[in-house]
């Protein structure tokens, strides 16, 4: 390459593998000393220890300057003001930090004039294509073509102007140079060797869909813009910018490189990032972050975090955190953590971790924790735990919830529920702290405390407490399992063989706990002629007295039919039994005891109008009420229970 001798170059080589934005160069906190050393050697230290480089014309370092500095935890900016007595300008670019005079020289005369080259990979010779090539100043670029040749167009506006150029995985390169037509080719080198790209290869996988892989950023963000920003991090910060669509801006086609305070854009927009406030006639687009206030007809699209506000006509969609409250008339979606409020009227979808809340008008989606409420019209899903609230017109589903589930119709838990689950069809859960209650059916798989109430099935391995359902399944219960089947593993279960004055062969089976037992009873009377049996459903409860003594109290009714009375006439025989028993071995015992006998029947001779019936041995009381014939009489019982 030649070069006029009017023309001067510094070059510069970033540091391989660190990159900033511009902030970050200005504010980087530094600590450096040095003793009558020339200006130059002290720039080269503090870029040295700030990870950083320079780039500047050399004709604005004195040549016999010689300086003494010693700072603790200054920042950069500091440190530049204190060396040259704010007399430079400093202008950040990728890596690099450019020293400029106090007033860059405008130029008195206007004229065109192009740079062009090719551009090659300095360790193959291969030719580069799409690698962006950008004037710092004006931001005018261009990228190489598929032989790696570019043609940058520029107006002479400054007695300087300088050249960066920039690939993905390449060093960025800055040149510095005097207003003229140049053919300038430049060989980038490689931040990874082939050994480390292969070691790092399986780290650029991702299962989340890079930015410019978004259909709808595809249709408003042409290619060829999209990879000068992708080749570089941002290196332009300004006040505010103006666009009609991407390409046509304030900010050229440069735009996914430039961060602003204020961004507005008439259709759509492309920028690096937004501080303050940005305001879209349809689409937001953001390369990077946006802190403040967004706001957009259809959507917003982002590619890093969101601190502020955000609200959207149709939806938000997020590729790093958001902080703050995210609004949007259809859907939400974060690739990372939200710490606020989701609020959209269709669905969230968060694929990371949550604090504050979710409010959807049919579905919450979080791939992590919920460290706050999730409110939906529909559904509710936690991938993993929640830690006040789920609720939901239809399902709540989440790991280890420490609040509540409520829910339309189910409630699932696949950990623990530190609150309680109300549901209007089923809750299923491993382990509740405060009681499952739900209209059909309550399941946990290992432990309750409190009360698992609904109105079918409870099933629970541990309960402390109580269950109330038509069908109990545990496999131990402190409390009372209530309904008309309950069955306890380590509870109570007992069959009897007894006989009474009505039927005088009985079988018998208890099953609950001790304190309260479900009575499935039948009998007959035997070698009679003309059949009379009976079927009985009751509860009861036992206590013990000493090691072998036992009292139970049971209640049955049964349905009793005898002789050819008809299947479908009342004759219901309830007894009231007090039995004694004595264990005469583990697990057997001999009972005895009176009951009191209340007999209903509605069997009756249709021509004569008398009862039928003839069950009871005596009568103590008879008592007729309308067609029901009522007879109370004490007898009692006896029999072998195992």
């Amino acid at each position: 390459m030649v070069v006029n001798k009017c023309l001067f170059i510094k070059l510069f080589i970033l540091l391989p593998y660190l990159v900033f934005s511009q902030d970050n160069i200005l504010k980087r906190k530094v600590s450096y000393q040095a003793e009558n050393l020339h200006l130059e050697s002290v720039l080269l230290g503090i870029a040295n220890v700030g990870n950083f480089n320079f780039s500047y014309n050399p004709q604005i370092i004195p040549g016999d300057s010689s300086v003494s500095i010693k700072i603790e935890e200054t920042t950069v900016k500091r440190v530049m003001d204190i060396l040259f007595g704010g007399k430079i300008v400093y202008k950040v670019s990728g890596n690099h930090l450019i020293l400029l005079r106090e007033k860059p020289a405008r130029s008195h005369e206007k004229f065109n004039y192009s740079v062009s080259g090719f551009v090659y990979n300095a360790a193959t010779g291969d030719k580069l294509t799409s690698t962006t090539i950008y004037e710092v100043y004006t931001l005018a670029s261009t990228i190489t073509d598929d032989r790696g040749y570019y043609n940058l167009k520029l107006t002479k506006k400054y007695d300087e102007f300088g050249l960066a150029f920039s690939k993905r995985d390449f060093v960025d390169t800055l040149i510095l140079v005097r207003p003229a037509d140049l053919n300038l080719d430049i060989r980038l080198r490689q931040k990874w060797t082939q050994e480390e790209l292969d070691v790092k290869q399986p780290d650029l996988q991702s299962s989340v869909k890079p930015l410019e892989n978004i259909s709808i950023v595809q249709r408003f963000v042409p290619r060829d813009q999209y990879v000068r920003s992708d080749n570089i991090e941002v290196i332009e910060y300004r006040p505010a910018q103006i666009s009609l669509i991407p390409k046509i801006g304030t900010n050229t086609k440069m735009s996914g490189s430039v961060e602003n305070s204020i961004s507005i854009n008439v259709f759509a927009g492309y920028s690096a990032g937004v501080r303050i406030a940005e305001i879209g006639g349809l689409l937001n687009i953001n390369k990077r972050h946006v802190s403040g206030l967004q706001a957009a007809g259809l959507s917003n699209i982002v590619g890093g975090r969101t601190r502020g506000v955000q609200l959207a006509g149709l939806s938000n969609n997020n590729r790093g955190s958001v902080h703050g409250l995210q609004a949007a008339g259809i859907s939400n979606m974060v690739v990372d953590t939200i710490k606020g409020v989701q609020l959209t009227g269709i669905s969230n979808i968060l694929q990371g971790g949550m604090k504050g809340w979710q409010i959807a008008g049919i579905s919450n989606v979080t791939t992590k924790n919920v460290d706050g409420v999730q409110l939906s019209g529909i559904s509710n899903f936690a991938r993993g735990d929640v830690l006040v609230m789920q609720a939901a017109g239809i399902t709540n589903i989440g790991r280890n919830v420490s609040g509540v589930q409520l829910a339309g119709i189910v409630n699932t838990a696949t950990g623990k529920v530190g609150g309680a689950q109300l549901a209007g069809i089923g809750n299923f859960a491993q382990e509740v702290n405060a009681g499952q209650f739900s209209g059909i059916i309550n399941i946990a798989t290992k432990k309750v405390r409190g009360a698992q109430i609904s109105a079918i099935v409870n099933y629970g391995k541990e309960i402390n407490g109580s269950q109330f359902a038509l069908l109990n399944l545990s496999d131990t219960v402190t409390g009372l399992p209530v309904g008309f089947i309950s069955f306890v593993r380590r509870g109570y279960r007992r069959v009897e063989l007894s006989a009474n004055e009505v039927l005088y062969a009985n079988l018998t089976l208890k099953t609950g706990v001790h304190k309260f037992y479900n009575i499935f009873t039948g009998g007959l009377v035997p070698n009679d002629t003309i059949a009379t049996w009976g079927l009985g459903y009751g509860i009861g409860f036992e206590k013990s007295i000493g090691k072998r003594f036992l009292h139970s109290y049971d209640f049955t009714a049964n349905w009793i039919s005898e002789k050819d009375k008809p299947f479908g006439a009342l004759n219901l025989l309830n007894k009231l039994r007090i039995n004694f028993a004595y264990r005469f071995a583990k697990r057997s015992s001999v009972f005895i005891g009176p009951s009191i006998n209340v007999h209903l029947s509605e069997w009756i001779d249709k021509n004569t109008g008398e009862f039928l019936t003839n069950i009871a041995p005596y009568v103590m009381n008879s008592t007729v009420l309308g067609d029901t014939q009522m007879q109370l009489w004490i007898a009692g019982q006896i029999g072998l229970r195992f």
